[in-house]
Formats: structure tokens, C-alpha cells, sequence
């Protein structure tokens, strides 16, 4: 959410992904995806200066879960 009311969010892009690679007990992950669609914010403005569609491979990964 923006901080101000006049701000727009920020961008947002929808749309299918395929997990491509699963790794370290699935705490890593590499997704890829095509044709993502810049979503509209709820008064219908989109973020300026973003493209309306994007397509790229994403990684991430995760510590162990632990109790403190």
C-alpha cells in the first residue's frame, strides 16, 4: 500500500509460473514465467513507467525453521 493516498501502489504483475527447479527440501526454489500482466491498482491507475507485461525466471530460497 502506498504510504499517501495520492501515491499509486506498487506495480504488481499476474499470471501463470512453472516451478523450474526444486531444491534444499524445496527451501530454494527457481520459477520461470511468461506474459505476466501489470495489474491496475483498486482506482483503476496503473503505475506509470512499468511495462504492462513481463516474462523472466525467478529464485529464492529460505532458512530452516527454528524456535526461539
Amino acid at each position: 500500500m502506498p504510504s499517501v493516498k495520492t501515491e499509486i501502489a506498487a506495480p504488481t504483475w499476474q499470471g501463470p509460473a512453472d516451478v523450474v527447479e526444486r531444491f534444499d527440501g524445496d527451501r530454494a526454489v527457481r520459477v520461470s514465467f511468461t506474459g505476466a500482466i501489470l495489474i491496475v491498482d483498486e482506482s483503476g491507475r496503473q503505475s506509470g513507467g512499468w511495462p504492462a507485461e513481463l516474462s523472466g525466471t525467478v529464485s529464492w530460497s529460505c532458512a530452516k525453521w527454528t524456535r526461539e
